[in-house]
């Protein structure tokens, strides 16, 4: 589920590989393909430059979706997909995770087991936020607006309350776990950017203006010099 509707306009030229500076090892070659929007895609690439690992974009289509799939181009039938060393892998949450584990010195994802633990639960709530939204992307638009409208009384309120209880629980640091920015923190700027950025119809821009610890972690999350809206 992308938090965001999927472009059709002409293709837009594929971005130069994003190189990261005082680059100390050798990485594969990745591209990413994707639309031009954050989507599934914003945390691979997020995750990616954080750990500071050179990629590059491929931009597409939507249209360009259904030929992709059929030519057997797109392995899991969706995007994004990466390309490492000229093999191709899907599912946006493998690609987030090892884009951390390709520099474990970035601590993008952590090595103590209760950590660990919240860090998933985070990324398995933000999972189903998306999967209440996504059907509504189908709906025509008088039920559409009644499902999100609903949506933002209770579900997602209730939401954002537990992903509120869960960072002010880390008295370390604005994160999620520890004093680090993780791949639970990457995943949680994208939701409430793509809330307030009014991507999300009829959910309101500021359902999470009163979280000061959803909004402290967005703000750390941009703090970090490597990462990349």
């Amino acid at each position: 589920f992308t938090f965001q509707s999927v472009p059709d306009t002409p293709v837009v030229p594929s971005n130069p590989p994003h190189k990261m500076s005082e680059q100390k090892q050798d990485y594969p070659k990745i591209t990413v393909t994707y639309f031009p929007i954050h989507g599934r895609a914003g945390p691979v690439r997020a995750a990616l430059a954080v750990a500071g690992v050179p990629y590059e974009d491929k931009f597409i289509r939507g249209a360009d979706l259904g030929a992709l799939k059929k030519d057997g181009k797109i392995l899991w039938k969706g995007v994004p997909q990466i390309e490492v060393d000229g093999k191709l892998f899907g599912q946006s949450n493998a690609q987030v995770r090892y884009a951390a584990a390709l520099n474990p010195a970035a601590k993008l994802y952590p090595t103590d087991a209760l950590e660990i633990l919240r860090v998933e639960e985070i990324i398995g709530a933000i999972d189903d936020v998306g999967s209440k939204l996504g059907p509504t992307y189908s709906m025509a638009d008088a039920e559409k607006k009644a499902a999100r409208e609903e949506l933002s009384k209770d579900f997602i309120p209730h939401m954002l309350k537990q992903f509120e209880a869960r960072i002010n629980e880390n008295k370390a640091s604005p994160f999620v776990v520890g004093d680090n920015l993780t791949i639970a923190d990457l995943r949680l700027w994208f939701l409430v950017e793509a809330v307030e950025g009014g991507n999300l119809d009829h959910i309101p821009t500021d359902i999470a203006k009163g979280y000061a610890g959803l909004q402290g972690l967005k703000k750390a999350v941009e703090a970090n010099a490597n990462f990349q809206k």
